[in-house]
């Protein structure tokens, strides 16, 4: 039976990991470092087998660590990726094992920011690309002074003795099937600049940031865990062992999304009502096109426009739907009031259930 070690389940990533792994492999035998028992119950509810035997320790167990980890065939470490002692006493209980063993590493792509960091050329886009095929040499040689890169080195340095593999991922976004919370950069910066009304722009807002779903990230953790119980498999291991995982990248300034035209159908009525004289205006069609996505809008929604009892002023509320050409389905509402100049500013929501577009669930403005 295949033994397996883990820390850092009650995270919001190894959470999500583990609930993949043990409901793809009910067979799995699981020990769980928790640090109270309280985490240990939390910890049962993620999908793992009856038989999971948890320890009540952190980092600074390390007899206990050390103990678990030679007693298993792999270990996974999703918590702290910068401890580095506690990472030296996993690797060195796994040395003692007469097969070797097998330790997934979770780090962070932040390691890549080292350039920014030294030049202090923040928010500018770079041509550099870093590749963990072709250029892989490049990327487990970074400059000691890289985020993570110390605990990164003590891992590919044990890579001659035990199987090795890091897994880096960048901006991770998306709900976790063991935690209902999302626990991410993404959220905590959005939710910053909601509760201030504003965001914020570092230089030019141009630097570029991968992005990955956490289930597709646990997909990574899960395929790792399986070719480690066959031995290796087709994963690389030790020195090779480094993995991106990304869909995709972002920059974090204003972008143009799309331009949507919008068909719309004579209005029903006009009624007054508590805050002045509202007219709908079905929407009946229309398209979209834009450099991220394009598609149709379906005849769903409607334009709601009031105009203030008391100042005259304007306001439009426009609610519809999109569906793109790659089927994802989007819902759009906008709304804000007339300008001086006659301009309309508009903020708009947009809320999708695709992970292919879950990074739309933010706020935006537009014109």
């Amino acid at each position: 039976m295949v033994k397996i070690f883990a820390i850092g389940v009650t995270g919001w990533i190894g959470g999500d990991a583990v609930h993949r792994i043990a409901t793809a492999h009910p067979e799995y035998d699981w020990t769980i470092l928790v640090r109270s028992d309280a985490k240990a119950a939390e910890a049962a509810t993620y999908g793992l087998p009856p038989s999971t035997r948890f320890v009540i320790g952190d980092y600074d167990s390390r007899n206990l660590l050390a103990t678990e980890a030679a007693a298993a065939d792999i270990v996974i470490n999703w918590a702290n990726s910068d401890e580095a002692a506690g990472v030296s006493v996993l690797l060195e209980g796994l040395k003692t094992k007469k097969e070797p063993g097998y330790f997934i590493h979770l780090s962070g792509a932040a390691i890549l920011a080292w350039d920014d960091q030294v030049s202090g050329k923040y928010g500018e886009e770079s041509p550099k690309v870093y590749d963990d095929w072709d250029g892989l040499e490049e990327v487990t040689s970074l400059p000691d002074a890289a985020m993570h890169r110390p605990v990164e080195k003590i891992v590919l340095e044990a890579g001659d003795e035990v199987r090795t593999a890091i897994v880096s991922p960048p901006w991770i976004y998306g709900r976790s099937r063991a935690s209902p919370v999302e626990h991410s950069v993404a959220t905590t910066t959005i939710s910053m600049f909601q509760a201030h009304g504003k965001g914020i722009r570092v230089g030019q807002g141009m630097a570029r940031w991968g992005t990955v779903h956490i289930h597709d990230l646990s997909e990574v953790f899960l395929r790792l865990v399986e070719e480690a119980v066959k031995g290796g498999g087709a994963a690389t291991w030790g020195r090779q062992g480094y993995y991106f995982v990304e869909s995709g990248d972002v920059a974090l300034a204003l972008s143009y999304l799309y331009t949507a035209f919008v068909d719309c159908a004579p209005g029903i009525y006009e009624t007054q009502g508590p805050k002045g004289l509202r007219t709908a205006i079905p929407i009946i069609g229309g398209n979209f096109t834009g450099p991220r996505m394009n598609g149709k809008i379906l005849n769903l929604g409607a334009d709601w426009g009031t105009t203030d009892i008391q100042t005259g002023i304007f306001s439009a509320d426009t609610r519809y739907q999109l569906q793109t050409d790659n089927g994802a389905s989007i819902f759009i509402r906008t709304s804000g009031p007339e300008q001086p100049n006659g301009d309309l500013h508009l903020r708009a929501v947009l809320e999708t259930g695709d992970r292919k577009y879950y990074w739309l669930n933010n706020v935006v403005d537009s014109k």
